[in-house]
């Protein structure tokens, strides 16, 4: 991967980003978001807002009709959209589903090492009892019989 180039994460982030910057309207256009992410094509962004509209945190309006775009679409960020962004967003979610899953597989490490530590545990307390009472049999029969 080119060291310049956004992972998907980062670049729902970014259009995120761009939907919470409502410094000129509540709504934005298209062409308005598509700007503030120049790095991405067009369908690219198209591809992202409907991520995020699906997840909830993006709406989408059809705007008025003009006679460059009969059908201008228009995006907001929604509540929930507000509240993920201060959540630190789609990157710190990440980062706590890795953290989730490596605390996970280190859980299962250590559970899978305490089975075997009671394994042997209880293998060695056996022997100890079969020991002990083989060594109670000898001395009842053998020393006592003499």
């Amino acid at each position: 991967m080119p060291p310049n180039k956004l992972t998907p994460i980062q670049e729902l982030d970014n259009v995120l980003l761009a939907l919470a910057d409502n410094s000129d309207h509540f709504y934005k256009s298209f062409a308005d978001i598509s700007q503030q992410v120049k790095d991405r094509s067009l369908s690219d962004t198209h591809l992202i807002l409907n991520k995020l509209i699906r997840d909830g945190y993006a709406e989408k309006k059809i705007g008025h009709e003009t006679s460059e775009n009969p059908t201008e679409r228009m995006y907001c960020i929604t509540f929930d959209g507000e509240l993920f962004i201060a959540e630190k967003g789609y990157r710190q979610r990440e980062m706590d589903r890795i953290l989730a899953r490596e605390s996970s597989l280190t859980k299962n490490r250590q559970d899978r090492i305490n089975q075997t530590l009671l394994t042997f545990g209880s293998l060695a307390a056996a022997i100890g009892a079969i020991s002990l009472t083989l060594w109670e049999l000898y001395k009842y029969y053998h020393l006592h019989l003499k």
